[in-house]
């Protein structure tokens, strides 16, 4: 299956990787198909992957308003 355009969506944030300066981010999102067999997510920074249901993941606290975004449709 081809990856499906979602759209784009703007993220703000108050701090940035400059002290006092905010930061603007502007993503273009694209749902895919993923075989998780294959799957070998990186660990460096990230270590305790989880998979939810969109619903799960639109109820949890520990899921960033700007991650749920890609979700709400």
């Amino acid at each position: 299956m081809e990856p499906s355009f979602i759209g784009v969506f703007e993220h703000f944030y108050d701090d940035g990787i400059y002290k006092d300066i905010s930061t603007h981010y502007i993503n273009l999102a694209y749902e895919v198909d993923i075989n998780n067999e294959m799957l070998n997510l990186p660990t460096e920074q990230h270590n305790e992957y989880q998979w939810l249901s969109i619903d799960e993941l639109l109820k949890s606290k520990q899921v960033h308003k700007y991650v749920k975004d890609y979700f709400r449709k």
